[in-house]
């Protein structure tokens, strides 16, 4: 909420958008998780998985970018 205040107030934020929108969506997940907090355990697990799959695969394409890159340096 704070973030969101601060992003609004502050026309020259950088990345005022993305912090307005992220304030939102936070705000408004806390009201969903507040409303019904066992549906809302069921969909965070989801979110949580899905979240370490792309989080892995970011980190498996990253290292073979590193490798590369580090072998060039080698030569």
């Amino acid at each position: 909420v704070a973030t969101t205040i601060s992003a609004i107030s502050d026309p020259g934020l950088p990345g005022r958008a993305w912090s307005i929108f992220v304030g939102v969506i936070s705000l408004l997940a806390g009201i969903v998780v507040l409303a019904s907090p066992f549906a809302s355990i069921v969909t965070l697990a989801i979110v949580v998985g899905v979240w370490f799959v792309v989080i892995g695969v970011f980190e498996i394409v990253s290292s073979f970018g590193i490798r590369k890159a580090s072998r060039n340096l080698g030569a």
